[in-house]
């Protein structure tokens, strides 16, 4: 590790958090105009130091031995010394298999950045009739991010282990238009329907002076569609008199909540940024076959690197669409004038729609989305062409109103 160790460790003392916001209004009542900016910062969190303190090489050794597979012979039996159930740890140390990563600070660790602006308008154009619209700008600098820098050779395990630099280079934007339109009927009726459009994109930036250079960015849209209806117990809100609410009423109320947003899918190989561009399913490419004719196109022209870059399924489609319609019934009882009791029936995801939907940060698409060989070896089956890229791994669920299976709750609420 002392190779990649140069220098001091800075201090971050530049962390200036200014706030500010505003709200207007005309003498009617009738239109609002709001904005706001501020810079806001996360904490590096004590994992970080733990794993620099903890992958330093030595903290953790692990011995990774060989199962007992190694053992087996061409006749099928296990040669002596082959692992056994009640003695496990039998086998040869495998080397440089235990290597689980060196860590190390980068001397200008900063704290995560987020810079937000917006700026919106309410205006009601005409008898409870209410439309708004919203901007939103969010720069994030300086997120955490661990790029290999090197290798060393690691004593404990017997081979070489990567040296990871943890480095703040990591810059986000999120730029989001937010439309709704409200309208308040008679007999206690109330709509609500909002769209929104919006765009996330990464950029990584590894700073001049480091061993190697790094850049990736990559865009794409987010989940944009909402649209809600309801027969609702929650009054709308008056522009006009200072935001009175007109008085619930006592009959049961229904909420009907539907949302749709457009998928987007990552197609592209691990190591190929250029070739496929990141986010292209379902903006450039729809399916297996289109996708296919730029590698073909990709691989007449030499491949990447000189290897031409495997197929996919034909059939492989890219635009996962997320839908999910909600329904929500409550009925209150008053006893007095401090004590109701209120009724709620709810149901997720009504029509139980299977939403394809990634849940982590190595797949945010819910679909395999690696370009993997099933074989390595230039004339095999399966060289040309990967196995499971396209197909589906992950869908939505495990929270109420994430989109998954369809889920009943029944809450209870007494109030005094």
């Amino acid at each position: 590790m002392q190779p990649f160790l140069h220098g001091t460790r800075d201090k971050d003392t530049n962390n200036w958090g200014p706030r500010i916001g505003f709200n207007w209004a005309n003498q009617a009542g009738n239109v609002t105009i709001h904005g706001g900016y501020g810079i806001y910062y996360d904490r590096i969190t004590l994992e970080v130091m733990s794993l620099e303190r903890g992958l330093n090489g030595t903290s953790l050794p692990t011995d990774v031995r060989a199962a007992n597979m190694f053992y087996l012979t061409s006749t099928g039996m296990f040669a002596p010394g082959a692992p056994t159930l009640s003695n496990p740890f039998t086998g040869f140390i495998i080397p440089g298999a235990g290597a689980s990563g060196i860590n190390i600070i980068d001397n200008a660790m900063q704290n995560p950045e987020l810079q937000q602006f917006d700026l919106g308008f309410q205006w009601e154009f005409a008898k409870n009739w209410v439309v708004r619209a919203d901007g939103i700008h969010d720069l994030g600098t300086h997120f955490i991010l661990g790029v290999p820098i090197g290798t060393v050779y690691k004593p404990v395990v017997g081979g070489p282990d990567t040296v990871k630099n943890l480095e703040s280079s990591v810059n986000t934007y999120y730029d989001a238009l937010f439309l709704s339109v409200d309208k308040r009927f008679s007999n206690h009726y109330q709509m609500h329907a909002a769209y929104t459009l919006s765009k996330i994109a990464e950029l990584c930036q590894r700073r001049p002076d480091s061993v190697r250079q790094r850049a990736h960015r990559s865009a794409g849209p987010a989940p944009r569609i909402r649209t809600d209806s309801q027969r609702s117990a929650q009054p709308l809100r008056d522009l006009r008199d200072g935001g009175s609410e007109v008085g619930l009423p006592d009959f049961p109320a229904v909420d009907a909540r539907f949302q749709r947003a457009d998928g987007h899918y990552v197609a592209r190989q691990q190591h190929t940024r250029a070739a496929v561009p990141a986010n292209a399913g379902c903006r450039v490419f729809h399916n297996g076959a289109q996708l296919n004719a730029a590698i073909a196109q990709i691989n007449a022209n030499g491949g990447e690197g000189g290897t031409p870059l495997p197929l996919v399924d034909p059939n492989a489609t890219f635009c996962n669409m997320f839908n999910s319609f909600d329904l929500r019934l409550t009925k209150q009882f008053n006893f007095g004038e401090h004590s109701s009791l209120l009724l709620i029936g709810e149901v997720f995801n009504l029509f139980n729609t299977t939403n394809i939907l990634g849940i982590s940060n190595t797949n945010y698409s819910g679909y395999a989305n690696v370009l993997v060989r099933v074989s390595n070896t230039p004339g095999t089956p399966g060289y040309p062409q990967p196995s499971s890229f396209g197909s589906p791994v992950t869908t939505a669920g495990g929270v109420f109103g994430s989109g998954g299976p369809r889920a009943f709750q029944l809450p209870v609420r007494f109030s005094f």
